[in-house]
């Protein structure tokens, strides 16, 4: 778990895993191996992931897909890089917005030009 979560460094502090068996027999079924895991992001709201397979290293594997996706996509949510690239692209679509207005057509009306007048 812990290698192939490295990529995040230090921004995630502790990873915890539960297996379980969801029919308690010898023999288990298709998708009866239950994983979950939780990881602890720095300064952000933990992230949690369940999988089920027919054992125990497929549903682990599948659990662990899930974290590296969520993780990427919690801690991305607060990336100042990607604030500030929002950001200029909301001021591109204000400043398009207002040079349309200006030369008269009307974004609202799917890009049709006013009559004169």
């Amino acid at each position: 778990v812990g290698g192939a979560m490295g990529r995040f460094g230090e921004r995630i502090t502790r990873v915890e895993a539960h297996l379980s068996d969801a029919d308690g027999q010898a023999k288990s079924g298709a998708n009866e191996i239950h994983c979950t895991l939780e990881a602890r992001l720095v300064g952000l709201d933990a992230v949690v992931v369940k999988s089920q397979a027919g054992n125990a290293h497929e549903a682990i594997e599948a659990a662990l897909r899930k974290l590296k996706r969520a993780a990427g996509a919690e801690i991305g949510k607060h990336d100042p890089r990607r604030q500030r690239a929002q950001a200029q692209t909301r001021a591109v679509d204000a400043a398009g917005a207002a040079l349309l207005a200006d030369a008269g057509w009307s974004a609202a009306k799917g890009g049709s030009r006013r009559s004169p007048g």
